[in-house]
C-alpha cells in the first residue's frame, strides 16, 4: 500500500500531509521514507519536508522532478531536541506517492551512501578548533561555491565544503569515515567533488590504519586528474581493501600562502561492494550513474518505456524491454510533443585520450522506416566556443535494439560525450542502454596512416595549392613571402625544407589595430572520419590577443572548430593533429585575427580516416592548452603541477609579458620543509641520432637543482644530459645529445633538501632531430639566433682560446 496525491484543490498552490504530534526522548530521530515522483514538469521544488515545533517550521529536505520511473528512498537525521514535533510534506505537483514511513530514535546508522542532506552520517573530523575545516551547507550566494548540490541539484541541497577565505597559511582539513574491520572486503569509494576555477588547492584521499593513523596509503589525488579544474561536479572513485582495520580520510588542503578566495566541495559519498568500474559506463538498472540529464529536458526519462500519450504511438505499442530483459534504460518520450524537441544525456568530463572506445545499445521506435526522430552521439570539448564533434547519427526507426561500437581518437582536451535525442514529430521514442567507455581502442587492429586528400593538403612551396584566400578586414592578407618592409619577427625556417629558403603561409599585420583574414580548401565531399595535421607559429607584440583557428565550414559558416590558439606567442613551430567527423560537404578553413603579429602555417595534410596513434619524433609544448602528455611522478610529498605563473607562491615576474603564462612547477611555498626528489616525464619519443633539446628554466629555491635525463623505456636505463642550478630569472637552455634508444622519454628530475620557499619551473620544452638551429653555429644562409653588437663594444680573445 502507498499514499498517493490525486490532485491539488483549485486555488491552492500545494497540498500537505502531516504526521501526528510526537515527543522523542532523544535529541534526534532517523526518519526514512520512499517517494515516487515520475515525469513531473516543475523546475522548482515538487516536494518539501518540514519539521514543525510550536510556531516554527523549517524546511529540511526538498526535491525537484524525478526522471526515474522507480521508488526512491530517503533517510534523514532530524533534530527534535526532546520537543513536541510534527513532520509535514508540502506537495506542489499531483501524481506523487509516499510509502514506508519510519521513525527511529537516534541518528541514522550510516549505510553505503551519504548525501549530507540532514547530517554528515558517520563521517567526522578532528575536534580541534581552526578556521580551515569541512563545513556542511548550501550555496549562500558565494561565487566560489557550487551553484547547486549534486544530490538534489537545487540551491537548497547540502554538500560538504572548505573555504580559504581569511586563511593565509597552508592548512588541511580531514573528513574521516567510521572504522571498517579487515573482513569488510573489497569495495569502491565514489564521491563527487567540485573545485572553483581559481582553486589550486587539492583533495587527497587516504586509507589509514585504524590503530596507527601515520601508517597510511594515498588512494586518490585531485591534482593529477586532468579534469580537476573544470568548475563543475566531477566523479572520483578508488578501489579500497585492507588486511587490517582501516578508516578512509578525505582531506582538503590549502597549498598556497597568502589571502585569496576559493573552495572545494564534495557530495554523495558512497562505499559500495566490489571493485570500481569505468566512468561513463552504465547499465541504468539502479540510476543514471555519472550521466546527467538537463533539468530542461522534460521528456528525457529513466524507466521502462512508459509514454505520456499512448494514442500517438504505433499500433500495439509495447515498451521495449532492456537488453537484459529485467532492468531500466534511458529514453526520450516524444509521444506528445508539439514542436521539435532535443534531449541530451551527458557523460562526466573525461580526460584527454589518444584512443578510446564507446559502445552502447540504442532503440528508435516509430512507424517503419520513419525519420521522425534522430539519435546523434557527439564529443564536446570543454574549451569555450569549441564545436561538438559528431561521431554517430541514425534517424531511421528500427524498432529493435542495435549495438554500436565506435573508436574515439585524438581528443587532446577535456571532453564530454553527448547522446543527443531529437524528436520532430510526436509518436516516437529513442532509448539508450548498456553504455561502456574504455580508454583503449575497441579493436586490436593497428592504425595505419590513411589516404592523403591531396586537394586539401599543402606545403606552400609553390603557393597556396588548391586553397582559396579570403580577407575579412583591412588590406592585409595571407601570403607566402615575407613583406620586404616589415619589422615583425617571422619563423626563420619552414617545416618542409627546414631552411630559410622554404615557404610557408603567413598572416603579417604591422598595424596596431586588429585585422583578420582567412583561407580555405575546396569543398570536401563524403561522410566519415578525417584527420588533419599541420604546423603553426604565432608571434604578437601588441596587447590585443591574437586568434588563430582551424575549422570546417559549409557555405562560409563554421561547422566545427578543430583547433584554437589564443595566446600571444608560441616558442617556435607547434604541431596539431586532430581527428574529426563530417556528415556532409565541408571545407577546411584557417582564420587569423591580430595586430602587430605574425601567424604562420605550414605542412597542412588532410587524410581520409582517423589519425593514427604514432610515437612522437618532434615535441614542442608551452603548456598553455594542457600538459602535452607530460606526466608528473606520483609523489606523496610534492608533485609537478601545471600552474599559472601568477599563482606560484614565491614567484615574482619582472617581465609583464610572462605573468599569464602556464608553466610546469614545483612550488615550495606551502610553509613546510621539503627534502627529496621528484620527476616530470615527457611522452614517448622515437627521434634518434643527433637531437636538440631546449627549454626555459627558473630555479629560485636555494639548494635545489634539476637534472635532465634521457630514459631508455625498453631497458629501464637513463643517461644524464644536463644539470641546472640556481637561476632566479627565466633563461633558455639548449643541449645537443646523441640518442641510440628506439623508444625513450625525457625526464626533468628535481632534487631538493630542506627547502620551504621558492620554486622550480620549466616551460616551452622543444625536442627535435638534428642540431640546435642557430645556436652553436651559423652560416648566415638563414636567420640564426646571433645578434649584432653595438660598435662601442669589442670582443677580446686570448691566445690558445
Amino acid at each position: 500500500p502507498f499514499l498517493k496525491l490525486i490532485e491539488i484543490e483549485e486555488n491552492h498552490n500545494f497540498a500537505s500531509v502531516s504526521s501526528p504530534l510526537f515527543v522523542s526522548n532523544e535529541s534526534n530521530i532517523c526518519f526514512t521514507f520512499h517517494f515516487y515522483l515520475f515525469g513531473s514538469t516543475l523546475n522548482d521544488a515538487a516536494v518539501e519536508l518540514l519539521v514543525k515545533q510550536e510556531e516554527n517550521e523549517n524546511v529540511v529536505w526538498k526535491t525537484k522532478k524525478s526522471f526515474s520511473d522507480k521508488w526512491q528512498k530517503v533517510r534523514l537525521t532530524l533534530n527534535t531536541n526532546n520537543r513536541t514535533t510534527q513532520l509535514k510534506f508540502n506537495v506542489f505537483k499531483s501524481d506523487v506517492a509516499f510509502a514506508d514511513f519510519s521513525a527511529i530514535r537516534g541518528k541514522c546508522v550510516y549505510e553505503e551512501l551519504c548525501d549530507f542532506e540532514s547530517d554528515t552520517c558517520s563521517w567526522t573530523q578532528p575536534k580541534e578548533s581552526k578556521a580551515f575545516k569541512w563545513k556542511r551547507g548550501t550555496n549562500s550566494g558565494k561565487d566560489s561555491l557550487p551553484t547547486f548540490d549534486h544530490t538534489t541539484r537545487t540551491k537548497d541541497g547540502h554538500f560538504m565544503y572548505t573555504e580559504v577565505d581569511g586563511v593565509s597559511t597552508p592548512e588541511s582539513a580531514a573528513l574521516k569515515s567510521k572504522v571498517f574491520d579487515e573482513s569488510f572486503g573489497v569495495h569502491c569509494l565514489q564521491f563527487w567533488y567540485y573545485k572553483s576555477d581559481n582553486s589550486r588547492d587539492e583533495i587527497d584521499v587516504w586509507l589509514e590504519d585504524a590503530d596507527n593513523t601515520t601508517n597510511r596509503k594515498q588512494l586518490w589525488l585531485s591534482s593529477i586528474q586532468d579534469t580537476h579544474t573544470s568548475n563543475q561536479w566531477q566523479l572520483a572513485q578508488a578501489t579500497i581493501g585492507a588486511t587490517k582495520s582501516f578508516q578512509i580520510s578525505i582531506e582538503s588542503s590549502k597549498r598556497k600562502t597568502g589571502a585569496y578566495t576559493s573552495s572545494i566541495a564534495i557530495d554523495d559519498v558512497r562505499v559500495k561492494p566490489g571493485e570500481c568500474h569505468s566512468i561513463s559506463s552504465c547499465d541504468f538498472n539502479d540510476d543514471t550513474c555519472g550521466f546527467t540529464i538537463d533539468a530542461s529536458n522534460t521528456t528525457l526519462l529513466h524507466g521502462i518505456g512508459r509514454v505520456q500519450n499512448i494514442h500517438t504511438m504505433p499500433k500495439n505499442y509495447k515498451p521495449p524491454t532492456d537488453i537484459k530483459k529485467n532492468g531500466l534504460y534511458v529514453y526520450s518520450d516524444f509521444s506528445n510533443i508539439t514542436e521539435k524537441t532535443v534531449n541530451v544525456l551527458i557523460s562526466e568530463v573525461l580526460p584527454p585520450v589518444k584512443e578510446a572506445c564507446i559502445s552502447f545499445y540504442y532503440f528508435i521506435h516509430g512507424e517503419e522506416k520513419a525519420t521522425d526522430a534522430e539519435l546523434r552521439v557527439l564529443l564536446q570539448s570543454t574549451i569555450a566556443g569549441a564545436a561538438a564533434l559528431p561521431i554517430f547519427s541514425n534517424e531511421v526507426a528500427i524498432n529493435d535494439w542495435r549495438e554500436l561500437v565506435q573508436d574515439i581518437v585524438g581528443q587532446e582536451h577535456l571532453f564530454k560525450i553527448y547522446f543527443e535525442m531529437i524528436g520532430t514529430k510526436r509518436g516516437t521514442i529513442i532509448a539508450i542502454d548498456g553504455i561502456k567507455y574504455s580508454s583503449t581502442k575497441c579493436s586490436n587492429t593497428a592504425s595505419n596512416l590513411p589516404k592523403l586528400i591531396e586537394k586539401a593538403s599543402c606545403n606552400f612551396e609553390d603557393g597556396f595549392c588548391n586553397y582559396i584566400i579570403r580577407h575579412s578586414s583591412g588590406s592585409r592578407n595571407w601570403v607566402t613571402s615575407v613583406p620586404h618592409d616589415s619589422k615583425l619577427q617571422f619563423p626563420s625556417f619552414d617545416i618542409t625544407t627546414h631552411s630559410g629558403k622554404g615557404k610557408y603561409a603567413m598572416f603579417a599585420v604591422d598595424d596596431s589595430y586588429a585585422v583578420d583574414a582567412n583561407f580555405h580548401s575546396e569543398d570536401l565531399t563524403g561522410r566519415g572520419w578525417r584527420c588533419i595535421t599541420f604546423w603553426y607559429s604565432v608571434n604578437a607584440f601588441f596587447k590585443i590577443t591574437p586568434l588563430f583557428r582551424a575549422a570546417t565550414q559549409r557555405n562560409s559558416e563554421v561547422v566545427q572548430t578543430l583547433f584554437v590558439h589564443e595566446n600571444r606567442i608560441t616558442d617556435g613551430w607547434q604541431q596539431v593533429k586532430q581527428s574529426f567527423y563530417v556528415e556532409d560537404t565541408e571545407a577546411i578553413n584557417f582564420y587569423g585575427r591580430c595586430s602587430g603579429c605574425v601567424i604562420a602555417v605550414d605542412e597542412i595534410k588532410v587524410y581520409e580516416g582517423m589519425c593514427p596513434d604514432v610515437e612522437m619524433d618532434y615535441l614542442n609544448c608551452d603548456f598553455e592548452n594542457g600538459q602535452c602528455g607530460f606526466v608528473p611522478q606520483d609523489n606523496d610529498q610534492l608533485m609537478w603541477r601545471r600552474l599559472l605563473a601568477t599563482e606560484i607562491t614565491a614567484l615574482t615576474f619582472v617581465d609583464a609579458n610572462n605573468v599569464q603564462r602556464n608553466v610546469m612547477a614545483l612550488d615550495f611555498g606551502t610553509g613546510k620543509s621539503f627534502t627529496g626528489r621528484t620527476s616530470l616525464f615527457s611522452p614517448r619519443l622515437n627521434v634518434t641520432d643527433t637531437v636538440c633539446i631546449s627549454f626555459d628554466n627558473l630555479i629560485n629555491a636555494n639548494g635545489a637543482i634539476i637534472k635532465v635525463y634521457k630514459l631508455d623505456i625498453n631497458n629501464d636505463e637513463k643517461e644524464m644530459i644536463a644539470t641546472q642550478n640556481l637561476n632566479e630569472k627565466w633563461e633558455r637552455f639548449f643541449y645537443e645529445t646523441n640518442v641510440v634508444y628506439q623508444n625513450w622519454k625525457l625526464a626533468f628530475e628535481a632534487q631538493y633538501e630542506d627547502i620551504n620557499l621558492g620554486v622550480i619551473a620549466v616551460d616551452n620544452i622543444l625536442v627535435h632531430s638534428g642540431k640546435c638551429k642557430g645556436v652553436w653555429s651559423c652560416d648566415f644562409e638563414q636567420k640564426c639566433l646571433w645578434k649584432s653588437l653595438p660598435l662601442s663594444k669589442t670582443i677580446s680573445t686570448q691566445k690558445g682560446n
